[in-house]
């Protein structure tokens, strides 16, 4: 009997792994063919944003003022990569 306690508790016990697989497959999808020339910061960066960022609702779903706030954020970023001097690309 406490052979059949012992193996129900240990198949009971979650399975550690799913999180380091979860970031592999993110780390897999963010570090592709094309984007191979990221530098660690910034495939850090991807990598927090894409593992433990807010969800941003489907577009669809989203209400009139999520589509404008989105909107917004896309506007900013796009205006502060622009900043930065990128060589070959005239802006």
């Amino acid at each position: 009997m406490i052979k059949f306690e012992a193996a129900r508790k240990l198949l009971l016990l979650p399975i550690g792994t799913a999180n380091v697989e979860r970031s592999f497959s993110t780390m897999n999808r963010i570090l592709s063919s094309q984007r191979c020339r990221l530098l660690p910061a910034h495939a850090c960066q991807l990598m927090q944003l894409s593992v433990e960022g807010l969800q941003v609702p489907h577009v669809r779903n989203a209400s009139d003022d999520e589509k404008q706030a989105f909107t917004d954020m896309i506007d900013r970023a796009y205006k502060l990569w622009l900043t930065h001097p990128r060589r070959g690309i005239n802006c």
